[in-house]
């Protein structure tokens, strides 16, 4: 008999003892204590007056024992018993449950911070996980914070607080990681049921690199909600699927095979204009009717207007050497405080806020160009200025002079007035489709 037969191993790999398990010198086998107190004598090995000692499948039957109804009625049984009796271990009980109300508290307040935090969108972690730095991240910067109001996390921190590894404290990336998962979890499963309760949804997906150039698959759900109401919901990233509308096709099967939502309920497929999703032959979308002729595909109008707008400026030498103007112009005074703050000086009580444009949404660029072209006398005044100063340096007087002769060019005046116009339209446009989707 091996002594590893006293003791199970959990799923969180914790080890407890089986104090249930009783070994008989005499018999020279092991007897199940609460079940032959309680009623099941002789209705299995452990129950018997033999007991077992079948020491090369003891594991499993010890295994399987333990699981059985009857077995865990009779532990419910002594342990009814001893709650009305009172129990030799009374105090060592105490004891035990208050640890547990202990812990209990201690994880209450760091799910709620955890909860906080994620719900903003904030990281937890910092450089240094440790109580006391202060760039230790925003989940111990909570924890200290509320110590200094709540006496049972102060008392805790200073008893736990900064142990290292192998010891318990709840205060360590680990446990907060973990509960990040099981929210995460929580709220998928809500959602699922959401999707299972309205039967009919769209899905959403859309590729793009994260910050370590990894690429990603962002998978949303959008559906309506019984009173009437729609709803989108993100469910899960999905790393590296490919760059092929069959790759592609066949990580939202799978995907939605795991969460168990009935691929044949789908209705929608709103992406991009992009190849691998909206191609007729090899695209996503083109991949999912076949098996669903009822998933219809609707183009982003969003998109579609940014691509008009791309290309009605590269196709025109003229524009993109305006919008490189805009850019440049921006990026002068931003970089030194000293230039914008000559900028401003030519506001005349107004506040000059340039720009910077955006690659993806061309809608934004109304607000660059809108500020070129309110402020075009004060911006060309305060490169005049920074090119005349005796004190500014070479290369920047050159970088002046060389955006001030371009704003003098009448093509240039003509292409703000121009595009200042098109891109109030892409806006209006924009506004009137966001309404419509909304009603």
């Amino acid at each position: 008999m091996s002594a590893s037969l006293f003791q199970r191993k959990m799923h969180n790999k914790e080890i407890s003892n089986r104090l249930w398990l009783i070994y008989s010198e005499s018999k020279k086998s092991v007897f199940c204590g609460p079940c032959l107190l309680f009623g099941c004598y002789g209705q299995n090995s452990f129950c018997n007056s033999d007991g077992l000692n079948d020491w090369k499948n003891a594991t499993v039957c010890v295994g399987q024992h333990e699981n059985t109804q009857d077995h865990k009625k009779c532990i419910l049984s002594l342990k009814d018993r001893g709650s009305v009796l009172g129990k030799i271990d009374h105090d060592l009980t105490a004891q035990l449950d208050k640890e547990i109300s202990y812990w209990r508290e201690v994880i209450k307040r760091v799910v709620a911070a955890v909860k906080t935090l994620v719900s903003r969108g904030l990281p937890l972690r910092g450089d240094a996980e440790k109580i006391g730095f202060k760039n230790n991240g925003y989940f111990l910067m909570l924890l200290e914070f509320l110590s200094k109001f709540d006496p049972f996390m102060n008392e805790h921190i200073k008893n736990y607080a900064n142990k290292g590894s192998g010891s318990t404290s709840y205060l360590s990336k680990t446990i907060y990681e973990e509960l990040i998962e099981l929210m995460a979890k929580k709220v998928r499963e809500t959602i699922i049921a959401e999707v299972k309760k309205v039967k009919y949804y769209s899905i959403i997906v859309d590729l793009t690199p994260d910050i370590s150039h990894v690429d990603q698959l962002a998978f949303i759900l959008r559906y309506v909600l019984p009173n009437g109401v729609a709803v989108e919901r993100f469910v899960k990233l999905l790393d590296n699927v490919g760059h092929t509308g069959t790759d592609m096709y066949n990580a939202v099967k799978e995907t939605l095979k795991t969460l168990q939502i009935n691929f044949n309920d789908l209705r929608g497929q709103p992406y991009d204009n992009a190849a691998i999703m909206s191609g007729i032959y090899k695209g996503l979308q083109a991949l999912i009717k076949k098996d669903n002729s009822l998933a219809h595909f609707t183009p982003c109008a969003g998109h579609g207007l940014n691509t008009v707008g791309t290309h009605a400026a590269d196709c025109c030498p003229e524009a993109i050497s305006f919008f490189g103007l805009n850019q440049n112009v921006y990026n002068f005074f931003s970089e030194s405080p000293a230039r914008w703050n000559v900028l401003q000086s030519f506001a005349n009580s107004k506040n000059i806020t340039l720009k910077s444009l955006s690659n993806t949404r061309w809608s934004s660029r109304a607000n660059a160009v809108d500020m070129l072209y309110k402020f075009w006398e004060e911006i060309y005044g305060a490169l005049i200025s920074i090119e005349e100063n005796l004190l500014e340096k070479a290369a920047t007087k050159n970088t002046a002079n060389s955006l001030r002769r371009k704003l003098e060019h009448l093509e240039m005046a003509i292409m703000v007035n121009v595009w200042n116009v098109i891109l109030d339209r892409f806006n209006v446009v924009l506004k009137r489709y966001k309404t419509s989707v909304r009603v």
